[in-house]
């Protein structure tokens, strides 16, 4: 805990992390989808699963995989609440990257023939298997040593390399964890860059090689109230006349604000768009023969059910 402390409380520090993280993203974004995003993609994200996997098969092996597996699974309806299903949903979208571009962007370099539907299910489903695959991996440790099950950065950074000290190879079983982390950091931020920078190449007319640079060093900027929230920034609360916000820092308004409330938004105008603004023929030609089967029903839930669901919780949430 005082290690990482110490590492947060140093902007200097986190300012020279974030120049190499960000110059490691701008470089593959730069290089193109094929040449770049294709072939890191290629790579890390089958070494993100294998590292995966393989921590998760050792963790069925500790003391604390029952309960681990208990806190995870067993069903407790008095939890469930407005802000869990908008928290729920914000996450959902933030973790298969809707509402961020990245799908349209994607999906434009998809080859016309591509089932658009089977991709869907694909990512859904490999998304929720790994979502599961880390929390088997992660908790056990956390039950077996009688440490918090928090999350966020408290749960990454302190909790688990405490458990991690207290194993027999637990600096492999660590170095192992955290390079994971990080493929899965680096194939994000892909993710984030890749849509403004494909977007400003065709409205532009400039090459990636020059806009990924640019856009990175925006984000660079942008980042800089993300580093002071750690340390210099702490107890600076730009939105404490909103309750909810009161004690947030600078990173915590940004982290809430898009996953609870920026990204459901724009999956509801999507939603909207989708299923009023576009012709039935103009999605079906996208979609492929394949769709004929469940369009109607898409069509139908992506008129009504989604906009009324998502609508429906900001509405308890501000309620309740």
């Amino acid at each position: 805990a005082s290690q990482f402390s110490a590492v947060v409380g140093n902007p200097y520090n986190l300012w020279i992390w974030q120049t190499l993280f960000l110059a490691l993203t701008v470089f593959i974004v730069a290089a193109g989808v094929t040449s770049g995003i294709e072939r890191a993609v290629v790579l890390l994200m089958p070494l993100l699963f294998v590292l995966l996997a393989g921590m998760a098969l050792y963790a069925t092996t500790m003391s604390g995989f029952g309960d681990a597996m208990e806190f995870m699974f067993a069903f407790n309806l008095a939890k469930v609440k407005p802000d869990t299903i908008l928290a729920a949903i914000g996450q959902g979208f933030f973790s298969v990257s809707i509402s961020l571009g990245a799908m349209m962007t994607y999906g434009a370099y998809l080859d016309k023939e591509a089932s658009i539907g089977r991709a869907a299910v694909i990512i859904a489903l490999a998304d929720t298997m790994v979502a599961l695959l880390a929390g088997i991996a992660i908790f056990p440790l956390v039950f077996t040593y009688g440490l918090q099950p928090s999350s966020g950065p408290g749960l990454t950074f302190i909790t688990l390399p405490i458990a991690f000290g207290t194993i027999g190879n637990g600096i492999l079983i660590g170095a192992v964890f955290f390079l994971l982390l990080s493929v899965a950091a680096v194939t994000s931020a892909i993710s984030l860059l890749e849509p403004i920078v494909a977007w400003l190449e065709e409205g532009v007319k400039l090459s990636r090689k020059w806009l990924a640079p640019l856009v990175g060093a925006v984000a660079w900027v942008a980042g800089i109230g993300t580093v002071l929230s750690f340390n210099w920034w702490a107890d600076f609360h730009p939105l404490a006349a909103f309750g909810v916000m009161e004690q947030m820092t600078i990173f915590d308004v940004l982290d809430f604000t898009t996953s609870n409330i920026i990204m459901p938004t724009v999956g509801l105008l999507m939603s909207l768009f989708a299923g009023w603004v576009l012709s039935g023929k103009v999605v079906m030609d996208a979609l492929g023969d394949g769709a004929k089967a469940w369009f109607p029903l898409w069509r139908f839930a992506l008129r009504y059910l989604a906009p009324l669901g998502v609508v429906s919780i900001f509405v308890a949430n501000v309620l309740i």
